[in-house]
């Protein structure tokens, strides 16, 4: 592993003669308490490889949302987030899926007339640790119903 200047350490790991994952390490925990690690894989022409995105952010009756996303099979699961504002910092709601083939999640209790944004990552285990991508970007919807 190499320790850059912001305090990350980085490991690199060869797949096949055209990819390379990248794992990034910051030193301590967040906020949640896990360790700050983040995955990240390209090709040999340094384009990220796994992009995950929100598919779609639907109005359901009775105040309910729900989030879909893409499976991706070279994962251990994925954490959905929705929140008031686009900087997920007001009325944040945190769900994790355990499973790589579930591809949706129903957020319910939610405000009406409400705008929500919406947003997914997904994580590895190894060694005991979650290595998460970086979050997607962002899916905007109203709570109507």
């Amino acid at each position: 592993m190499k320790e850059r200047d912001d305090g990350y350490l980085i490991e690199t790991e060869q797949l096949n003669a055209d990819v390379v994952r990248e794992y990034e390490l910051k030193k301590g925990v967040n906020q949640s308490g896990e360790n700050n690690v983040r995955m990240r894989i390209y090709d040999s022409a340094n384009t990220r490889l796994l992009d995950y995105r929100v598919n779609s952010a639907k109005n359901l009756t009775g105040k309910k949302a729900k989030i879909t996303w893409s499976v991706k099979k070279d994962v251990d699961g994925y954490q959905v987030q929705i929140a008031l504002d686009k900087g997920f910092k007001k009325g944040k709601k945190t769900k994790t899926i355990t499973s790589k083939l579930v591809k949706n999640y129903t957020f319910t209790k939610l405000k009406k007339k409400k705008t929500y944004y919406a947003r997914v990552w997904t994580y590895k285990l190894l060694g005991g640790n979650k290595i998460y991508s970086d979050w997607s970007t962002s899916k905007k919807f109203i709570i109507k119903k």
